[in-house]
C-alpha cells in the first residue's frame, strides 16, 4: 500500500521528538488510524512542533462541530478530506448521502468558516486553498492597523492574518480597549480580503487553542 507522504513526514518528525513505539505502529495502521495521527500532531504542537497539510483527513475536523450523522453521511458519499467536501453539492448531500436539513447546516457552516462553499470545482477549490493560504501568511504589521487593535494582537501573541481570523468576536471584546469601534474596523479589513473571524485555520499557532475557549 502506498504510504501517505505527509505521514511520513510526521513520522519521522515524531520519532525524533521521542514518539514511542507504539504510537509510530498505530499511525500506520492505514485509513483506521487517523485518531493516531491526530494524537502524534497533538503531541508536537505541545512541543512547539508545527506539521501542517493543505487538506488533512476530514475526521480531524470532527470537533469543529459535525455531527455523528453528519459525518456517517460524508463518509456514505467517499468523502475523506476538506477538499472531498468543497467538490460536492448540496442536491448530493441529500440524495446520496442521506442528510437532512439539520445535519446539511451544519456543514455549510463548516464549509463557510473554512473559507470555501459547496459546489466548487477542482480548480476552484484548489485556488481558493493558494489565495488563503497567502492571506493566512500575511503579517498583521503589514496591514496597518489602528494602535488598539495592534495592541490586542501584541498582548495575544498574534502575528499573522491566520492567528486573527482564528479568534472570536466574544473574545476578542473581552479585551480591554477593545470595543465594537474595534471590532468593525477589523471586520471590515479582513472583508475586503474574503476572509473574517471564527474561521478554521489550518495550523493555527497552538497559543490560540487558549485564545479561543
Amino acid at each position: 500500500m502506498k504510504r501517505d507522504p505527509f505521514l511520513g513526514l510526521l513520522l519521522l518528525v515524531a520519532r525524533a521528538h521521542g514518539a514511542t513505539s507504539d504510537q509510530i505502529e498505530q499511525a500506520l495502521a492505514g485509513d483506521s488510524s487517523r485518531e493516531a495521527q491526530a494524537d502524534l500532531l497533538d503531541r508536537l504542537h505541545r512541543d512547539g512542533i508545527r506539521v501542517t497539510r493543505r487538506h488533512p483527513p476530514l475526521t480531524r475536523f470532527a470537533v469543529v462541530g459535525l455531527s455523528r450523522a453528519a459525518m456517517e453521511g460524508l463518509s456514505r458519499l467517499g468523502v475523506k478530506t476538506n477538499r472531498d467536501l468543497f467538490l460536492e453539492t448540496e442536491e448530493r448531500l441529500r440524495t446520496a448521502g442521506g442528510l437532512g436539513d439539520a445535519e446539511i447546516g451544519e456543514i455549510e457552516r463548516f464549509v463557510r468558516r473554512s473559507g470555501y462553499r459547496l459546489g466548487m470545482t477542482a480548480d476552484e477549490a484548489g485556488a481558493r486553498a493558494k489565495e488563503l493560504e497567502e492571506i493566512f501568511e500575511t503579517s498583521v504589521e503589514t496591514i496597518g492597523f489602528s494602535a488598539r487593535i495592534a495592541n490586542a494582537f501584541s498582548n495575544l501573541g498574534v502575528v499573522s492574518l491566520g492567528g486573527v481570523c482564528a479568534l472570536s468576536e466574544t473574545r476578542l471584546l473581552m479585551l480591554r480597549n477593545f470595543g465594537v469601534k474595534s471590532l468593525k474596523e477589523l471586520q471590515g479589513e479582513l472583508g475586503r480580503r474574503g476572509v473574517g473571524l471564527g474561521m478554521i485555520v489550518p495550523g493555527a499557532d497552538d497559543s490560540l487553542r487558549s485564545v479561543r475557549t
